[in-house]
This record gives structure tokens, C-alpha cells and sequence, in this order.
């Protein structure tokens, strides 16, 4: 322990010494001009009562202070078309909702969406759907998505082990769908059979299925996240995985009363654009893909603390490697979008046009 603490101490003293890579720099350039911002991710309809959505706003300067309403836009003109179908023309609809953004610095706000452009649209797998936005100020923007075929799947649970964790294996049948999607698991588990959230697993793998993608990988070789990202197949795959909660949620979910563990797993089938903009996104913003090993995998002491440290000591290495990761590349992540389109200034528009269809299994294991 005390030279675990030792490494803990010159690691502190060590990143009190980087100072230098940081330095405050007033911005004296000029504020960028404003482009058409278009984000619309849909799923097909379930009923009649379904509307597609189209938010359309302008760009933020970065060092903008102003209140935290969206720059909605309310004038535009929105048509979704479904292959050869007529366009459809979608209405600008008001209503609050609530988003999270973040600001020049880092921030992250809870900012406010007064509204988006709305219709009716029925369309369905390997359906051609056309988004087009024009606004007499920002310009133009198109998009073309041909909707996900859904991904059938089986997930079973074998086993939960002594500390939590559900050992499965997942049959996936051969996908019919474009070979250029992306194929996304992911779970949650419930407190009860009425649960309707429940809270996000981790999902572990060694398969190679998750090679392709940008999934964390373990020390140990297990691909991990709350989801986990795979290439479509021509042919049917079976997959082990192993699904966790976290340490913090154990005794909860397996208190002495319950007798049935409830999982609900989703299959996501996504356009490739869906993927690219979310994973760009997720890296823009900072977000980290760290996911604790296994607690199976680690050193298993009389201690729990030790296990704890442990724990937190892999994460501590993983965030410092990855801070001087950041402070040795001087570009930031370059979002994707897929809009074309211009204005009077030449400008692209800014977003993305997705579609993602969904298969969903709940499965109950008994746990006595």
C-alpha cells in the first residue's frame, strides 16, 4: 500500500509540473458567421400517432453568453419525401424541451429547444427517405437515408456470478439489411417487471464481432460499454457476452427478496451517418470510453477496500494517459455530418439526418 500511495504522490507532483501545456488566451478573432443547423434522427412509426422530427437552428458563437434558449428557427421550410412519394411538407410546432449542450469552455448546460418542425410520415425498412430545409437567411441543407432493416436477436442468460455478473450468450441471425450499417447492443436492467427505464448495463466481449469499431478495450481484452458497436454479417453468430450493472447498484438488484433478475436488451440497426456522428460527437465532447475490468478479472483480495483501490487506481492511469493524449494533439475531433447544401456565404450547413431501427427483448432469469 504505502508504494501504491508513493505512485499516487509523484503522479500528483508530476501533473502539478505540466502547468506550462495550460495558459489563458484571450480569443481576438473574428466571431465566425452563422450556418443552418439541421438534426433529425427517426425511427419508423409504431402508430398513426408518431410524428417525424426535424430540429432546424443557426450556429452559437463559442463564446456566446447569451440565455440558455436554443436558436430555434421558425421560418424555414422542412419536406421530408419517402422514395418516389410526393414531399411532405413538416410544420414548425412549438414546445419546450430540455437538451444538454456544452459551451467553448468545456461547460456543460442544460439548455432549452422551444420547438421543431413536425408531420406524419410513414416509411419503413430499406425505405428511401429525402430531408430538405431551406431558410431565406442560412441557406440550404439535403440529406438521403434508406432506413435499417431490424436486426433480429436472442439473448439468454447462462449464469450470474458471485459478484453480479450476468455470464449470457446472443444469437444473431444473418442481417438482410445494407452491410454498410452498424449493428449496436445495448441493456438495461429493471428494479421490477413494471420497471419501464431501468438503469444501463455494462456489456463485455472478447468476440471479435466488436473489432471494427471504436469499442474500449479492457487490459484484459474484453470489448466494453454500454454499447457496444458491430458490422452487420451475411451469416447467423452466436456471441458470449457478459452483462454489469456496477458495484455501486449490487445490492439492490440482488437483495435477499428478489427471486427474478428483468433485463431489456435492444439491437439498434443504424446508418453508418447515425454511428459516425454520435461516436464524433461523443469524442467532441470529452466523454471518456474508460470501463472498469471486470471485477472476475482482478485480483480478488480478503479486503473489499483493496479491490477498491485497485479499481480506482486503473482508472486514475487510464485519465492520466488520456489527458496527455489530448495535450499532445493541438486539433480538436472534427464532428461528422452529412448535409449538403449553401447560402449567400458559401457556408455548409451543419448536422445530421439519420434513421435506426430497433429490435427489443425482455428476459427474465430467475435468481433462486
Amino acid at each position: 500500500m504505502r508504494r501504491e500511495l508513493y505512485i499516487v504522490f509523484m503522479l500528483a507532483l508530476l501533473l502539478q509540473g505540466c502547468d506550462f501545456f495550460y495558459s489563458t488566451v484571450d480569443y481576438k478573432g473574428k466571431e465566425a458567421d452563422m450556418r443552418l443547423c439541421v438534426v433529425s434522427r427517426e425511427l419508423p412509426p409504431e402508430s398513426s400517432d408518431d410524428l417525424f422530427r426535424v430540429d432546424v437552428l443557426h450556429s452559437m458563437f463559442f463564446l456566446s453568453d447569451e440565455d440558455y434558449v436554443l436558436p430555434v428557427l421558425k421560418d424555414a421550410k422542412v419536406s421530408v419525401q419517402v422514395n418516389s412519394l410526393p414531399a411532405v411538407p413538416a410544420v414548425y410546432t412549438p414546445g419546450s424541451d430540455t437538451i444538454m449542450t456544452m459551451d467553448g469552455t468545456g461547460n456543460v448546460y442544460l439548455r432549452i429547444l422551444e420547438g421543431g418542425y413536425m408531420t406524419p410520415l410513414a416509411f419503413a425498412a430499406k425505405d428511401t427517405v429525402r430531408l430538405h430545409v431551406e431558410h431565406p437567411t442560412y441557406g440550404t441543407a439535403d440529406a438521403v437515408q434508406v432506413c435499417p432493416v431490424k436486426q433480429p436477436f436472442t439473448l439468454s442468460i447462462d449464469s450470474v456470478s458471485e459478484y453480479g455478473e450476468l455470464w449470457c450468450h446472443m444469437h444473431v441471425p444473418a442481417y438482410t439489411g445494407d452491410m454498410n450499417d452498424v449493428l449496436t447492443i445495448q441493456s438495461a436492467i429493471m428494479t421490477d417487471e413494471y420497471d419501464e427505464e431501468g438503469m444501463s448495463m455494462f456489456a463485455y466481449s472478447r468476440d471479435e464481432a466488436f473489432a471494427y469499431y471504436d469499442n474500449y478495450q479492457t487490459p484484459s481484452g474484453y470489448y466494453a460499454g454500454y454499447q457496444l458497436h458491430m458490422q452487420p454479417a451475411l451469416t447467423d453468430r452466436d456471441i458470449a457476452l457478459v452483462l454489469y450493472p456496477g458495484m455501486g447498484y449490487m445490492a439492490d438488484i440482488y437483495d435477499d427478496t428478489a427471486d427474478t433478475i428483468h433485463i431489456n436488451a435492444y439491437m439498434l440497426a443504424r446508418t453508418r451517418e447515425d454511428y459516425m456522428y454520435k461516436s464524433t460527437m461523443y469524442a467532441a465532447l470529452g466523454r471518456s470510453m474508460y470501463v472498469n475490468e471486470l471485477i472476475s478479472e482482478r485480483r480478488q483480495s480478503s479486503n473489499p477496500a483493496d479491490d477498491y483501490f485497485d479499481i480506482n487506481m486503473e482508472e486514475l492511469f487510464y485519465m492520466i494517459s488520456e489527458n496527455f493524449d489530448v495535450l499532445g494533439n493541438a486539433e480538436s475531433y472534427q464532428v461528422y455530418g452529412n448535409l449538403s447544401g449553401s447560402n449567400k456565404q458559401n457556408i455548409q450547413p451543419f448536422g445530421c439526418f439519420s434513421l435506426v431501427n430497433t429490435t427489443e427483448q425482455h428476459i427474465e432469469y430467475s435468481i433462486k
